[in-house]
């Protein structure tokens, strides 16, 4: 499955390519995983297809751009839910504004490698601490 996702994202990165006009600077912020999250459950069969991936990619791009290390989920979904498609998904919320519904590459995963990339854990306030969610 991997290897579909990687012909994918080499699909989109030729498509931007071969549209100039479409291809921003901001681009070469995104990484290895980006590229990935943004190809696993759409294809590229149809021009529709393709102007949508080029948004998404650009607007992730220029979000990089635009706040940086800020990209980072803030909040999520506390249970994640079944799509009509049969796959797991949770949405998370970005300290950049930015939010999307994420499903895991494996589900036997349960978000776990998605999460340690993408999550800033809460600190571990000592017992008794104010705002410690232990008494």
């Amino acid at each position: 499955m991997e290897k579909m996702y990687a012909e994918r994202v080499n699909q989109l990165q030729q498509l931007l390519e071969t549209h100039p006009s479409k291809k921003i600077p901001e681009l070469q912020l995104l990484t290895g995983s980006d590229w990935l999250h943004l190809v696993p459950h759409r294809t590229l069969d149809t021009e529709e297809d393709g102007r949508r991936a080029m948004s998404q990619a650009r607007g992730l791009a220029s979000s990089r751009f635009a706040f940086g290390s800020l990209h980072v989920a803030l909040i999520r979904e506390r249970e994640p839910w079944l799509t009509p498609e049969g796959n797991w998904a949770r949405v998370y919320g970005y300290a950049d504004g930015w939010s999307e519904i994420v499903q895991p590459y494996d589900p036997e995963d349960n978000f776990q490698s998605w999460e340690a990339a993408h999550v800033i854990p809460p600190p571990d306030f000592p017992k008794g601490h104010p705002i410690s969610p232990r008494p």
